[in-house]
C-alpha cells in the first residue's frame, strides 16, 4: 500500500483471517502521526516548538481546527494539534485531495488586533527592522520564515495569521 493507505490483510494476519470469513475490511489509514509537508528544506524552522492554532485545509475548505504547541521539524510539521488532525487529513489525501495546514502563529488576537498591535511596536521602535520587532514574539529560528519576501506589517500580520504549507 501506500503511505496514506494500506491492504490491513498484507499486513496484520487477523484482516486475512476476517477477510476469510467474509467481513468487509476498510483501508487502513495514519492517525495521531506527524505530517510531511511538501517542500521541507524551503523552511529554516527545525526544531522549532511553537504555539499556534492550525487549520486543517482540504482544496482550500477549513476541515478541522486544532490549537496548542506545534513542533517544526526537517520534514514536516508534528505535536499535538497536527496530530489531532492527522487523520482527516491522511484520508483526504488517500482520496486525492489537495491538502494544506494553514498555521496561526498567533492565535491569542484576531488578525485585525495583531495587526495594530505591530504596528503600535514598528511605531514605539521606528528603527528597529520588522525581524526586530517580531523579536520576543516568536522563536527567533522562525521569524526568516514568517518574513521571507515580506516588507510590511499588513502582509507580515497576513502571513502571521495564515501561514500555509502543503500536505
Amino acid at each position: 500500500g501506500s503511505a496514506a493507505s494500506c491492504n490491513a490483510a498484507e499486513i496484520f494476519p487477523a484482516y486475512r483471517l476476517a477477510e476469510a470469513f467474509g467481513h468487509t475490511l476498510v483501508p487502513l489509514r495514519p492517525a495521531l502521526v506527524p505530517l510531511a509537508i511538501q517542500s521541507p528544506s524551503a523552511y529554516s524552522w527545525t526544531g522549532v516548538r511553537v504555539r499556534a492554532g492550525v487549520r486543517l485545509l482540504c482544496d482550500g475548505k477549513e476541515e478541522d481546527y486544532e490549537e496548542g504547541q506545534v513542533q517544526l521539524t526537517d520534514r514536516g510539521i508534528s505535536g499535538i494539534p497536527v496530530f489531532g488532525i492527522s487523520g482527516k487529513a491522511a484520508r483526504f489525501l488517500s482520496e486525492g485531495h489537495k491538502v494544506s495546514a494553514v498555521f496561526d502563529f498567533f492565535p491569542e488576537m484576531e488578525e485585525k488586533a495583531f495587526l495594530a498591535f505591530l504596528k503600535m511596536r514598528i511605531k514605539e521602535h521606528p528603527e528597529r527592522t520588522l525581524a526586530d520587532n517580531l523579536t520576543g514574539l516568536f522563536p527567533e529560528r522562525l521569524i526568516p520564515d514568517l518574513l521571507k519576501g515580506i516588507s510590511g506589517a499588513e502582509e507580515a500580520a497576513e502571513r502571521i495569521k495564515h501561514f500555509e504549507v502543503s500536505v
